[in-house]
């Protein structure tokens, strides 16, 4: 079980995400909240320049299929482009706003016209979701 004792979701994603290297910069937990707008879209988060769709994962402590939704995620994130955010389903104003009520969940946002949130995933949901929704990574892993 090893990664898997950890008894706290928040912990245990910091922890994964420490020991991979990734920073804030690459990966925001934050709640909507803190951003201090009055519609969701206008948050920081979905103004990025870059027209990447934003995904905002929805998870919880006491959640038990979250932590394998965060290592797809993770996963994904390495073949597919998009910036990556986790929001705490029990404290942030954007779940409540999006009535986020099964988890884990998935809000994969392109424009205010073009967003959709994905709730219950089980299973491969979550890589078939991204790989669907999200632009590949050009790799160049040709010897020359």
């Amino acid at each position: 079980m090893g990664v898997w004792a950890f008894g706290r979701l928040g912990v245990w994603v910091r922890a994964y995400f420490a020991t991979r290297g990734i920073t804030g910069a690459n990966r925001v937990i934050m709640s909507a909240k803190d951003s201090g707008v009055d519609n969701w879209w206008d948050d920081p988060r979905f103004n990025d320049p870059s027209q990447l769709p934003v995904v905002v994962q929805f998870s919880t402590d006491a959640c038990v299929h979250c932590p394998d939704a965060t290592l797809q995620v993770d996963a994904v994130a390495k073949t597919h482009q998009f910036g990556w955010h986790v929001d705490n389903a029990f404290t942030s104003s954007l779940a409540e706003e999006l009535e986020v009520h099964q988890l884990p969940a998935v809000l994969v946002f392109h424009s205010v016209e073009r967003y959709k949130l994905y709730e219950k995933l089980r299973g491969d949901d979550v890589t078939r979701i991204l790989q669907a929704e999200c632009p590949p990574r050009f790799v160049n892993d040709i010897d020359f």
